[in-house]
């Protein structure tokens, strides 16, 4: 028994080095979303060998073997087990719920803070700046920030986040915005009323779903159609599941990759009437109808989900991933609408730049 007990400690030691010298079960740089630390070089160079011992350190501590395994495993322990989180980044919620929370992205949900002093005059200033610019140009101008998860799903928070009773930056930057005249299409609604009918949010990832999406899409759509009547939203019917295994962003942030992965969804349309390309940041997409209108937006991640469907609704479709005003591409393109979508979370990250105001 002793004998036994003693092989297998040896073995464990002994596992990280073998599994590092033989190049196998090691860490990737993709489930780590970063460098990892490179192999240290020996020069001849004698000054250099200090560096050497921190060096090795910090690529052993990267390449040993079993280094996933156990990272996950010790991850998993605490999360699943414990329902603790590895990570200030990531609230865990209930029932398998992740919740991102990294630096000021949950305060205003929290009641810690609304807007600083100035940050509310600069998105406003920001803005209707913005619409200003298009409007002398004859183009309409739209505001959407979709919602993030603890917004629509505050019910699986844990008790220990503190929800705040009252406005949070969406709500005082949206009404601020509508009283500048500024055309808001507010979603938050749209989605609690589809919650019963569907799961409109990733669980382990930031992200709403192909559904979340739709709703959004259909929102956009019937406040366009005010100003574009050819602008109708198809039918859910017209659209099917797009779904691929992948790790959420929350799931890797808490060290949990191998086995955790979740569907994404994505809802495509069943019969395509564009055809899409990517130019660099731009994705552009093209149909075949010459009299529909043509759209420009600016963007980030949650737009995602909103390419396949916007672009069977517009002759020229431009989706940009990023939200400071570029009027050489509001000249190139000559949209007839823009839309300005950026998540809740990034009201705490301070007001894009309007690129024609900072040349001048």
């Amino acid at each position: 028994m002793d004998i036994t007990l003693v092989i297998m400690f040896a073995a464990a030691l002994s596992a990280p080095v073998v599994g590092m010298w033989l190049g196998k079960w090691q860490l990737q740089a993709s489930e780590e979303k970063r460098q990892l630390a490179p192999r240290p070089v020996i020069t001849r160079d004698f000054r250099s060998w200090r560096a050497i011992p921190p060096a090795f350190t910090a690529y052993f501590n990267d390449h040993f073997g079993f280094r996933a395994t156990l990272v996950q495993d010790h991850a998993a322990f605490l999360v699943k087990m414990l329902g603790q989180s590895t990570t200030s980044e990531v609230v865990v919620g209930k029932q398998g719920w992740l919740y991102y929370s990294k630096g000021r992205y949950m305060d205003s949900f929290r009641g810690r803070e609304s807007f600083v002093a100035g940050e509310l005059d600069q998105w406003v200033t920001a803005l209707t700046r913005m619409r200003d610019w298009l409007d002398l140009r004859g183009i309409r101008f739209y505001v959407i920030m979709p919602p993030d998860k603890h917004t629509i799903y505050p019910e699986y928070l844990p008790r220990s986040v503190r929800l705040n009773s009252g406005a949070t930056r969406l709500d005082t930057l949206t009404a601020a915005l509508r009283k500048a005249n500024i055309d808001v299409i507010d979603v938050r609604d749209d989605l609690r009323r589809a919650k019963p009918t569907a799961r409109l949010y990733h669980q382990t990832d930031t992200h709403w779903n192909g559904d979340g999406g739709y709703v959004a899409y259909r929102a956009i759509l019937v406040e366009v159609a005010k100003a574009f009547p050819m602008v109708r939203p198809l039918p859910r019917s017209d659209f099917t599941y797009w779904r691929r295994s992948v790790t959420g962003d929350l799931n890797a942030l808490l060290g949990l990759t191998r086995g955790y992965e979740e569907d994404l969804l994505v809802l495509v349309p069943k019969s395509d009437a564009a055809v899409s390309r990517e130019e660099g940041k731009l994705v552009i997409s093209e149909s075949h109808n010459p009299r529909l209108p043509r759209l420009v937006m600016m963007r980030d991640s949650f737009s995602n989900f909103l390419f396949a469907m916007l672009s069977q609704n517009f002759s020229r479709a431009v989706f940009t991933w990023d939200n400071n005003f570029d009027p050489a591409l509001m000249q190139r393109e000559k949209p007839d609408l823009v839309l300005f979508e950026l998540v809740e979370r990034r009201l705490a990250d301070g007001a894009p730049v309007d690129l024609w105001y900072a040349n001048r």
